[in-house]
């Protein structure tokens, strides 16, 4: 079976049954639970850095629209009804229905959301091509974004800017490698991110080995 029949999932798996589709739902929920404990506090913000988005963009353009939304469905459900799977959070429990309702739960439904319009994109073939691919991973970020800080806005009554301050200032994450060895981590956090940012990390004279990776982070 060829990759350009849809998903890969169903690429690789195009006669699955009501089981197989039952444990591909059960190992994605594992998969963004472990990653969701991946949680890096930001100070003086409710957002933590989490592994959780990769987990998503991830369950999303592999198993495609109504698998990756069921899939995503379950993780929360489970997550409302105790199973300690959200993120860890210093402002609330990684469990309940409070972790839904609370500050942050724009991100949830924004991934929520992602799983599906990247699923829905993937079950197109938008997976196929960089060119397709690599925007369709940027609007699931974007869509996350959004409804994270205008859950977050109105929550907490914040202003736009404090909002973008408090929700934001973690977006940016530049690193510098000279392969295999890290030899610079900058983040960008609330800071304007221009050229000069990125030229400090870069050696007086790059090799052909440098790597500059720009990392979206939510």
């Amino acid at each position: 079976m060829s990759l350009h029949s849809g998903s890969l999932r169903t690429a690789v798996f195009p006669r699955s049954t009501a089981l197989t589709e039952a444990l591909f739902v059960v190992g994605g929920v594992g998969f963004i639970s472990l990653l969701a404990q991946i949680s890096l506090p930001v100070p003086g913000s409710p957002v933590p850095v989490t592994g959780q988005t990769l987990a998503v963009l991830l369950i999303g353009t592999t198993y495609g629209a109504r698998l990756g939304l069921m899939t995503f469905a379950t993780y929360l459900l489970a997550g409302i009804a105790g199973a300690p799977i959200f993120a860890p959070s210093a402002t609330s429990a990684n469990h309940g229905i409070d972790r839904i309702v609370g500050a942050t739960g724009g991100y949830l439904v924004g991934m929520l959301v992602a799983s599906f319009v990247l699923g829905y994109l993937a079950d197109r073939k938008a997976d196929q091509k960089f060119r397709t691919s690599f925007p369709a991973l940027l609007l699931g970020d974007l869509i996350i974004f959004t409804l994270g800080l205008t859950w977050l806005h109105a929550s907490l009554d914040l202003t736009w800017a404090a909002t973008f301050k408090q929700g934001s200032h973690h977006l940016f994450s530049v690193k510098c490698s000279r392969l295999p060895s890290l030899q610079h981590h900058y983040r960008l956090y609330g800071e304007e991110f221009h050229a000069a940012s990125i030229a400090k990390c870069l050696p007086s004279s790059p090799s052909p080995q440098l790597a500059l990776v720009i990392t979206f982070r939510f």
